[in-house]
């Protein structure tokens, strides 16, 4: 099965669980956990055994709750407890989750990937006005600033869904471009080295 697979499975366990109306039935619900087999999809990061993929219990307490992305077999979920803005890292086969509040700004967009060299997982925010870029490690347990390049400075938006591989982050966004004189909004591909903690721009074909 692959990690697609198993992320549509996880995505129907939390609708199940916000569909639920009393606690009685949650836990009822949570004593029959789903049993799914995760199958390396080709880096070793998902086991072969089968394993329980019951989420963290105190997840009933979270609303519009979503996957934020998969990397080296952690699940990052991100949503809203108590009206603070939180990510949860995830390790199902080993049972463990870490929760961490994120930067409350308006409009943004907050990445998730493990750093190759380090092992470390991660999480960058990005505000809407780009100015100040943080990035939180579980290691440090901690959010810092960062300085950006100049990649990011003519970016305008930026959409949620990402795809961590390779050790970057990808989003897929708009930046501002003249031609003739003209202001052109273009797409492009951003990516976050999750390593060098930079950005970089790729410009799309104009046919995609």
């Amino acid at each position: 099965m692959r990690v697609e697979v198993v992320r549509k499975k996880i995505e129907e366990e939390i609708e199940g669980i916000y569909r639920l109306d009393t606690m009685r039935t949650l836990e009822t619900k949570r004593s029959q956990p789903k049993i799914l087999s995760l199958v390396d999809d080709g880096d070793g990061s998902f086991p072969e055994n089968d394993v329980s993929l019951t989420l963290p219990i105190y997840m009933k307490d979270f609303y519009d709750v979503c996957i934020l992305g998969i990397s080296h077999g952690l699940f990052c979920f991100y949503g809203y407890m108590k009206g603070m803005r939180m990510a949860v890292f995830w390790n199902p086969s080993i049972k463990k989750s870490v929760d961490i509040v994120v930067p409350d700004e308006i409009r943004t967009v907050v990445g998730f990937g493990v750093c190759p060299r380090t092992s470390d997982p991660k999480l960058v925010s990005i505000p809407d006005n780009l100015w100040q870029v943080e990035v939180f490690t579980l290691s440090s347990e901690a959010w810092r600033s960062i300085t950006t390049n100049s990649s990011l400075k003519q970016i305008r938006s930026i959409t949620w869904n990402q795809v961590a591989i390779d050790g970057c982050i990808y989003w897929h966004a708009h930046d501002l471009d003249f031609v003739n004189g003209r202001r052109v909004y273009q797409d492009v591909i951003l990516s976050f080295d999750l390593t060098s903690e930079e950005f970089i721009t790729i410009k799309l074909p104009d046919c995609v």
